[in-house]
């Protein structure tokens, strides 16, 4: 079981997601300027944090609200006669992820629960002409297990 507690546990959960997925070829942590790396292949998922909350109940702060933005995007042809396809295997592959975060047994018992709906946005001629996908932001709760005791 994992325990997810951390940004870097999250970013290893996602990371692990990506490896085992059978279409998603490079996991990215980075901005959309970093995309233009030469090394990415596609589809890829890419990942880059948001925000990050500490809610206050009672006085305390026992939860992390861990914001994320997620894309999967794959190249699109020059003639773009493959961009329903496009959109259609990467639409498939963030189902994926959101199905595998809340409901593989795996992460059930990680101490990391999804907040809220998840809207996918379709990315069109995204970065450079010939990439397409979708875009969704995914919020995350994390049980914050620091205390003063432990600085």
């Amino acid at each position: 079981m994992a325990n997810i507690l951390t940004y870097q546990k999250v970013t290893d959960t996602l990371a692990d997601i990506a490896r085992r997925h059978y279409q998603i070829n490079t996991f990215f942590i980075g901005e959309v300027n970093d995309l233009n790396a030469e090394d990415l292949v596609y589809p890829v998922l890419q990942m880059y944090p948001k925000s990050t909350i500490f809610p206050q109940t009672e006085g305390e702060y026992k939860t992390i609200n861990l914001g994320l933005t997620l894309r999967v995007l794959d190249k699109v042809t020059q003639n773009g006669n493959n961009e329903v396809d496009v959109h259609s295997d990467t639409f498939q592959i963030c189902q994926d992820v959101i199905n595998e975060l809340n409901q593989h047994p795996f992460y059930g018992f990680s101490n990391a629960t999804l907040l809220g709906d998840v809207e996918l946005a379709p990315l069109n001629e995204f970065v450079d002409d010939y990439t397409a996908g979708w875009e969704f932001d995914l919020n995350l709760q994390l049980i914050n297990n620091n205390s003063f005791c432990g600085l």
